[in-house]
């Protein structure tokens, strides 16, 4: 699979629609690093910074006009966790997701600045490769 990313604006840069889920190339230590940081951002397709508070069960998103998603996190094994949506008061997400929603992350390969992520909708044809930079 070759992604080109030349001429794309920089929110679409970092979500990428994707038939196939590639393999995870993170070793144990990446992964437990990574639930050591509690502090994430992502940057959405319209540009804005999502910033990302974590704990060992829980996942909650700060938008940039200060809502929030709030979702229970479940590590699943060495590269992968999963998320169930509880609720938002974000315009938009709390009309994507109703209570129970589930997301499947993998975490593919940590970089410099940004690991690469993989999600998919649990029960939906929604696959997607991410960065969640640190």
């Amino acid at each position: 699979m070759v992604l080109r990313l030349e001429g794309l604006p920089p929110g679409k840069r970092n979500w990428i629609d994707v038939d196939i889920e590639p393999e995870s190339q993170i070793s144990k230590t990446d992964y437990n690093d990574f639930f050591n940081l509690k502090h994430l951002k992502y940057i959405e397709p319209t540009g804005d910074t999502v910033i990302v508070n974590i704990t060992d069960s829980t996942w909650e998103d700060i938008f940039l006009d200060g809502t929030f998603s709030k979702l229970s996190l479940a590590k699943l094994n060495q590269s992968e966790f999963s998320i169930t949506f509880i609720e938002s008061n974000n315009l938009l997400r709390k009309y994507f997701s109703k209570p129970g929603d589930k997301y499947r992350y993998k975490i593919l390969k940590r970089e410099t600045k940004y690991y690469s992520m993989f999600v998919h909708a649990i029960g939906t044809d929604f696959k997607q490769l991410f960065k969640l930079y640190y």
